[in-house]
């Protein structure tokens, strides 16, 4: 006689291999979490983002033992006049050529040039097609630490692309990136052609608003420490809030801004970009680097520096630092991440008041 199955079910032993599997699955994963976030803290020193840090801005970006600098000016030349008939106004844009852009480039650049040799006599230069490179060294604290400066500038239409590459690559690998040029209204930077052609710039902002192009291909170097300067007419005011919001694997408080609050001038970009790598060669602190800045803008102060005027520069992380936290993603922000009053976990970085600009100065 047949004995029906039992409905209970039979015990059975362990299948060894699984266990097994099942541990090397999760040791793997923890390896891979703690490779992560060891990566991470390493890279990041979020633990030293506080206020009271123990390490100085100087020793975070030289924290791979160099220090590369990227300087990029862009296309000068504006618009052609309003004042210009209609069809004439045409007719320029369709010709405008790199060549009416030159004295403007070959004049930042040379000051810059002359700058740079007079803060070190001792850069060896290097210059190719669009591209100067400068190198030297300086001592830190007992070490030799080599110092590169490069600096791009269009020339004509085919350096473009190759500007645009290469400022992209200086996101990856550069500590401190500066941009010279045209805010263009909002519309986009660095622009490296003639604004009658929009091919010019790395980061535009779309037709209807809402997302900047570019931004998507995650172009800044996610472990590294960094400087960003956009002098360029009133970015703060056209680009900050996109810094902040549009690059999704940069930690802000990995990377430290350096934006302009008014119109300025062609004639100050070398001198500026020349206080801020003469102070960062130096050594010295982030509060009187800006203000060698301020007081190298003497065509906005009219002259010598006068505390009675709005300030050129505005900074966000570069004097007090952003203090990273578990999942440091930042909430959408007002026009300016500094006039937020609570942000969950992560301070506000302090700034410079803002000031009203008098509407006589000329705009970029």
């Amino acid at each position: 006689m047949n004995q029906r199955a039992s409905s209970q079910p039979k015990s059975q032993k362990p299948n060894d291999l699984s266990a097994v599997r099942a541990l090397l699955t999760g040791l793997a994963l923890a390896i891979f979490w703690l490779v992560l976030g060891t990566g991470e803290a390493r890279a990041g020193k979020y633990d030293n983002y506080f206020l009271d840090a123990d390490q100085t801005l100087d020793q975070e970006l030289l924290e791979d033992g160099r220090l590369d600098i990227t300087v990029a000016f862009g296309f000068q030349q504006e618009e052609p006049s309003d004042s210009l008939i209609p069809g004439v106004k045409q007719v320029v844009k369709a010709v405008d050529s790199f060549s009416l852009d030159r004295p403007a480039i070959a004049r930042n650049v040379g000051d810059l040039d002359r700058a740079l040799m007079a803060k070190d006599p001792n850069f060896r230069k290097t210059i190719s097609h669009g591209e100067t490179v400068y190198e030297t060294t300086v001592l830190r604290g007992g070490r030799v630490v080599p110092v590169r400066v490069n600096v791009l500038y269009p020339t004509d239409r085919k350096s473009v692309d190759l500007l645009k590459s290469k400022f992209l690559a200086a996101l990856k690998t550069s500590d401190v990136i500066i941009y010279n040029g045209h805010s263009r209204a909002g519309d986009g930077f660095p622009d490296f052609d003639r604004p009658a052609f929009g091919h010019g710039k790395v980061f535009s902002e779309d037709t209807f608003g809402g997302h900047w192009s570019g931004t998507e291909k995650h172009p800044f170097n996610r472990f590294k420490k960094q400087v960003l300067a956009v002098v360029s007419c009133e970015s703060d005011k056209y680009y900050h809030t996109m810094l902040r919001n549009s690059f999704d694997e940069k930690d802000p408080a990995n990377l430290a801004l350096i934006l302009t609050k008014a119109p300025g001038y062609n004639e100050d970009l070398a001198p500026t970009s020349a206080a801020l790598i003469g102070g960062l060669m130096a050594g010295n602190q982030p509060d009187a680097i800006l203000d060698s800045m301020e007081q190298s803008a003497k065509n906005y102060y009219g002259g010598d520096f006068d505390p009675s005027m709005p300030t050129l520069f505005s900074e966000d992380g570069f004097i007090k630092r952003w203090t990273s936290a578990p999942g440091w993603r930042l909430p959408p922000v007002a026009a300016d991440v500094r006039d937020v009053k609570v942000v969950p976990s992560v301070p506000t970085a302090a700034s410079r008041s803002v000031a009203s600009v008098p509407d006589a100065i000329p705009a970029r």
